[in-house]
């Protein structure tokens, strides 16, 4: 792991350069028109700041989105695509088991276009359970012209072990480095001398915090995980979601489902972001045990300490992209791990 000494980067030139590894590694590949599939239509500002990041990476290109759809929604095969269209999947931490339900969705969607061109984007890839392992690369070893992007070594590796023989396998950063630094300023808040404690409080959780915390200190998760704060952002991004949920088993073609899903990725998206952009750039310091959190605190250029969650997705993470970055570092003695 890189000391002290060989810190030689800012936040500014090091969002920079993971954008600049972005563009060099994908730009080649989204050479046709493309659909969005899998995006987080739910209350997780993490994986709407990938969301995000994503949409304004694309918004550099030539081509054109000709359709998205929720994570829980994908086409049946019944979608008609061209045989060039590019299918990009969502990227984020859901590829393997630890949530399986998110990935099963991903994996019934692209089985019915084997013949098109489909880029997982930027993953943390992460099995527990061989026999899904097995069970998922038999049905990925159906797709023709399969790209698999992980966003770390270790991911990285795992991917060219199992699934290199049938797909290409890249490492590139996460999508969230590509939002546009003005979306963030512009929401940006000044910051209190405070201190973030990001506990993140789901099934990645790590137990009870390993250090001794001040009163300066407020332990959180997300505003939209732990109910607290967020005023009328948290309020106005419920009220979307909640008519998101109740109309999304209606016909696609009627009012109600049209409305709710402008709202979703019109309204809900960018009130999201901000919300979140507002919660971090509220404190001076940050300690975290949510990838996005250490992100998006980077992307604000914080001071930020991050730990691992329960399956070392951090330190892969830090140790790939971030271990050179001035005001970064990760504690690595922290609930146990050396």
């Amino acid at each position: 792991m890189t000391s002290e000494q060989n810190k030689t980067m800012t936040s500014e030139q090091k969002v920079a350069e993971l954008q600049r590894i972005i563009e060099r590694e994908l730009t080649p590949l989204i050479n046709y028109d493309y659909v969005l599939w899998g995006v987080p239509y739910y209350m997780n500002i993490g994986d709407t700041l990938i969301w995000q990041g994503t949409l304004d990476f694309l918004s550099q290109l030539p081509h054109h989105c000709t359709g998205t759809c929720p994570w829980d929604a994908y086409p049946d095969g019944n979608l008609a695509l061209e045989k060039e269209t590019v299918i990009l999947v969502q990227g984020g931490g859901y590829f393997g088991d630890t949530w399986r339900d998110g990935w099963e969705m991903t994996l019934d969607g692209i089985k019915h276009y084997p013949d098109n061109p489909v880029i997982i984007m930027p993953q943390t890839i992460y099995y527990a359970d061989k026999t899904l392992l097995e069970q998922d690369k038999a049905l990925l070893s159906n797709m023709k012209r399969l790209t698999i992007c992980a966003r770390d070594n270790v991911s990285y590796a795992f991917a060219q072990k199992h699934f290199s023989s049938f797909a290409r396998v890249i490492l590139v950063p996460d999508m969230a480095f590509c939002i546009s630094t003005d979306r963030l300023r512009k929401w940006a808040i000044p910051s209190k001398d405070r201190s973030l404690y990001l506990k993140r409080m789901d099934k990645e959780a790590t137990g009870a915090p390993s250090i001794t915390l001040d009163t300066t200190t407020d332990v959180r998760d997300w505003p939209t995980i732990d109910n607290r704060g967020g005023g009328m952002l948290l309020t106005l991004s419920k009220a979307l979601y909640k008519f998101w949920w109740y109309e999304k088993n209606a016909p696609q073609g009627c009012l109600g489902y049209k409305l709710a899903n402008w709202g979703m990725a019109q309204l809900f998206r960018p009130t999201l972001i901000r919300l979140g952009v507002r919660f971090v750039s509220g404190y001076r310091r940050v300690r975290t045990t949510r990838l996005h959190v250490l992100i998006l605190s980077v992307l604000l250029g914080k001071d930020v300490v991050s730990e691992d969650n329960s399956y070392g997705k951090l330190s892969s993470f830090y140790e790939t992209w971030l271990d050179d970055v001035d005001n970064v570092s990760i504690d690595c003695t922290a609930h146990g791990r050396d």
